[in-house]
């Protein structure tokens, strides 16, 4: 790997491509169009899949992984959500970062840490 700051080489671990991949591809199939559960039924689904990964995934070099990963998870809920509440536009307003990993209980990759992860 490399290190952006020192500039040198180091031996290290991250996340490959393809499991990034298939983190997102998971996500995408819990907030498909068609999903009509409540959604106190899809925040658990959701936090429980994106918790596992994240447990998983937790050695080496991951906040760039994660980093992509809370970024799609903010744009597929809030997508999610601006279809199931039929809103014009993209939904920024309405859900924000904070309300959509603050008040409406999505788990947010970036804020949890890297020690074993607990269930709320």
């Amino acid at each position: 790997m490399h290190s952006p700051r020192t500039g040198g080489r180091y031996n290290g671990v991250q996340p490959s491509l393809k499991a990034v991949a298939a983190i997102k591809a998971a996500i995408r199939q819990r907030l498909r169009p068609g999903n009509q559960a409540r959604w106190a039924d899809v925040v658990r689904a959701l936090n429980r899949t994106v918790r596992g990964w994240l447990a998983y995934f937790s050695y080496g070099t991951v906040t760039k992984a994660r980093h992509a990963v809370q970024l799609h998870l903010y744009h597929a809920v809030r997508r999610f959500l601006r279809r199931r509440h039929k809103l014009a536009g993209s939904g920024y307003r309405r859900f924000p970062m904070p309300v959509v990993f603050g008040e409406l209980g999505v788990l947010s990759p970036l804020a949890l840490s890297r020690s074993p992860l607990r269930t709320p």
